[in-house]
């Protein structure tokens, strides 16, 4: 099928859309890159431009899932990022075991691999209280985090890293697939959350907030948007992980650098 996206304005004034509703931003040397995204996503729905995928999407609500998992990279693992799982486990959890209760947002959970990290590894270590909100744009990623069956291959970086993780925190099904135990799954609240709210979650404010390898799909401004919220959801003393390859830098945030990727909000 011949997709066509001529007048090219059309598919600009959709980048722009998205950037408005999402915050996803597709600079200009980035808009072939999207337009080849959008152009698969129209050619599985057996459309013939963007004013009919517009139509589409006006029509199926549920569809936005879909096109945002193809316009951005749902990549991630257990015990991702090993730098910040350490920090976590010799900074964190010696000084939450202070605390009564611990509280965690995972602000970009995909399909839960990050939340269940974080999780299985308090579940093992920490005799607090705790529990993780795991929110993302994608209704797809989080109907699968809730759900929460993994293959052994996918547990492994943590199983490695924490022997006893897989015996302890999951229960092995007849399709030879693992799922995570239901009292740790109890434990992880998903829910679907636009990061470009301007209503975040301050009620029950958070210990540590991870926002790893999404900054990148934002400009300073978004990016700006998103730190000072999350800046505001954290307890004094509260820390916020970030990718290692995203970086502060040109923002103007009252967090203090701890280390690499690593932030802490001032008690």
């Amino acid at each position: 099928m011949n997709v066509s996206f001529e007048p090219q304005h059309r598919l600009k004034d959709f980048r722009n859309d998205l950037y408005e509703k999402y915050g996803i931003f597709f600079p200009d040397k980035r808009f072939y890159q999207l337009k080849a995204k959008v152009d698969k996503r129209l050619r599985r729905l057996d459309l013939n431009s963007i004013e009919e995928y517009e139509e589409y999407l006006a029509a199926n609500p549920d569809e936005i899932s879909d096109l945002i998992d193809v316009i951005s990279t749902n990549t991630t693992q257990f015990y991702r990022e090993q730098r910040h799982w350490e920090f976590f486990i010799n900074k964190l959890i010696p000084a939450w075991r202070k605390k009564s209760r611990v509280r965690i947002w995972s602000a970009a959970c995909s399909s839960g691999e990050e939340p269940y990290t974080a999780a299985m590894i308090l579940e093992q270590k920490l005799d607090s209280d705790y529990r993780i909100l795991a929110t993302d744009l994608s209704r797809n990623v989080v109907g699968r985090g809730m759900r929460g069956i993994y293959r052994k291959l996918d547990l492994m970086p943590l199983e490695k890293a924490q022997p006893g993780t897989l015996e302890n925190c999951c229960e092995k099904l007849p399709s030879g697939e693992y799922k995570i135990a239901r009292r740790i799954r109890d434990k992880v609240i998903f829910r679907t959350f636009n990061l470009k709210s301007n209503k975040y979650p301050y009620t029950n404010k958070f210990d540590l907030a991870m926002v790893r390898n999404v900054l990148i799909y934002f400009d300073n401004k978004m990016t700006r948007h998103v730190i000072k919220n999350l800046n505001r959801s954290l307890v004094p003393g509260g820390h916020l992980f970030v990718g290692h390859s995203e970086s502060l830098n040109n923002i103007e945030t009252r967090l203090q650098k701890v280390k690499s990727a690593i932030y802490s909000k001032n008690g």
